[in-house]
């Protein structure tokens, strides 16, 4: 072998290797463990706009220890982990690693992500979100039993949702650019 084309050959190699490291880091990494899931198979979701796309799946041993990889988004975005038709949320932004703990038998109340002030807030908007849903489906089931009147229903309706705008808002306005305002914008209440 001449030796220009060693130099070649070296130079060459230095550039591939030196891609594939960097393609290595572009990566974002789930660490955790569910506890009561042993032999469940959970599941790496993506959610957008286009629906829920499956990533990954792991079927879960005894310690329930897991780690899930894949590339890393280019803007924050939505994922979820589930087990059967229990569902977590979360969000990652670029190469990051989360590390998740819950309960299998209730995914999503023992949900939790640690040291990531983005999913805490992320977690409050939709607890909020469900407890106002909750309370206009027990508001509506009250009209409809006549118990409450047609002005009442309208006034408590209202107020309800005035209330979960004023909270959506603050984490909008408290921090425009993450993931949990835009998830906040694009809440709904039934079909509002």
């Amino acid at each position: 072998m001449s030796r220009g084309f060693k130099k070649v050959l070296v130079v060459l190699l230095a550039v591939v290797a030196m891609h594939a490291s960097c393609k290595r880091g572009d990566i974002f990494s789930i660490e955790g463990q569910l506890e009561a899931a042993e032999g469940d198979t959970l599941y790496l979701e993506q959610r957008g706009l286009a629906g829920i796309v499956k990533l990954d799946s792991v079927v879960l041993k005894g310690n329930g220890r897991f780690v899930m990889k894949q590339p890393a988004p280019p803007n924050p975005e939505f994922y979820q982990l589930r087990i059967g038709q229990q569902v977590a949320l979360f969000a990652v932004d670029s190469t990051e690693t989360l590390r998740v703990t819950a309960n299998g038998s209730d995914l999503y109340h023992s949900f939790k992500v640690a040291d990531s002030p983005a999913n805490d807030r992320l977690r409050r908007v939709d607890e909020y979100t469900v407890r106002v849903t909750k309370a206009i489906e027990e508001l509506r089931a009250r009209h409809e039993t006549r118990e409450i009147s047609d002005d009442l229903f309208v006034e408590q309706f209202e107020t309800l949702l005035q209330e979960y705008k004023e909270e959506a808002s603050k984490v909008i306005i408290g921090n425009p650019a993450s993931a949990a305002a835009y998830y906040a914008v694009f809440q709904k209440i039934g079909d509002y």
